[in-house]
């Protein structure tokens, strides 16, 4: 089982000051820590490489100055903002593809990259989605024992915010017309703006998806829905969006703060923001009998 995560974002038209608004937290195991880094602007010579945990990759001529919140192991970022104004959360994501026995990047690791390369969020979806392509992402195991899973991304930047879903080689793109959140289960359904140039021969090679069923719906072909949290990451997901289109228009920074610190059980969607202790799993994880893992960094980026 996933632990769960929830990001949500919310664009200028739909903000109380015309601002764009970014929320994320990070729901990670209770016993690791995750320390806030900043990067600066970084030159780089020709032929050097960058050192992934289980691959390598070359490295561009600048990576942008950028804060990240990094799980100690790991090089990549569960969150962050670069200089530009570039902000991108993730979500792990559970899909259909069997584990591989071959390395692969962390959902992290390319969070991180996007970060370091993209000026914008329209450049930063551009790199993340060319790095999954090339490099993959998923499952795969691992001697060092870490937890591999599919990943899904919010990026943003002041005027414009993307979705992005992935499984394997795979992905899937969808613009953000107004606010919108995500969580532990694929959300790109027949919306998406843009899709790897493979998806359709590989939904058809495993019998995922038929030409005659019409546009590709990124969600039903890839999602593994029994191997995910159950329900659950689609509820907190139906939580947050329920809380973003109910303030819609006003949404500010305490806006989110209250989102983020949310407290319902997320089976009632349309109620008003919980601040009493949960019994259950909510968008404010706490560590429990029911939940085995807790919030251990947040992040609002106003923009």
């Amino acid at each position: 089982m996933l632990l769960g995560c929830d990001t949500m974002v919310a664009l200028p038209s739909s903000t109380k000051y015309g601002q764009t608004l970014f929320a994320k937290n990070s729901d990670r195991p209770t016993e690791e820590c995750q320390p806030l880094v900043q990067r600066p602007n970084t030159s780089h010579a020709s032929g050097e490489v960058v050192r992934c945990q289980f691959i390598d990759l070359p490295q561009v001529p600048t990576t942008y100055a950028h804060v990240g919140s990094r799980p100690y192991w790991c090089w990549g970022y569960e969150h962050g903002f670069n200089e530009h104004q570039v902000v991108i959360g993730n979500e792990g994501l559970s899909s259909k593809w069997p584990e591989a026995d071959e390395p692969k990047l962390i959902g992290m690791e390319i969070l991180r990259l996007g970060l370091e390369r993209g000026r914008t969020a329209a450049e930063a979806v551009d790199v993340m989605t060319g790095l999954v392509g090339e490099y993959g992402q998923g499952r795969f195991a691992n001697a060092a024992s870490v937890r591999t899973y599919d990943n899904g991304y919010i990026v943003a930047d002041p005027s414009e915010a993307y979705i992005i879903d992935t499984a394997g080689h795979e992905w899937a793109v969808k613009r953000v017309e107004r606010a919108e959140g995500i969580s532990n289960e694929h959300s790109v359904k027949k919306d998406w703006l843009s899709t790897s140039s493979s998806v359709e021969r590989s939904a058809m090679a495993h019998g995922w998806w038929a030409p005659d069923e019409g546009r590709l719906d990124f969600t039903r072909t890839f999602c593994d829905f029994q191997a995910g949290e159950g329900g659950l990451g689609a509820a907190r997901r139906a939580r947050a969006t329920s809380l973003l289109d109910v303030h819609d228009g006003r949404i500010d920074v305490r806006t989110m703060m209250a989102l983020l610190r949310d407290h319902s059980d997320c089976m009632d969607p349309g109620e008003d923001f919980v601040g009493t202790f949960p019994n259950g799993r909510s968008l404010c994880m706490h560590h429990g009998d029911q939940v085995k893992g807790n919030t251990a960094a947040s992040l609002i980026a106003d923009l």
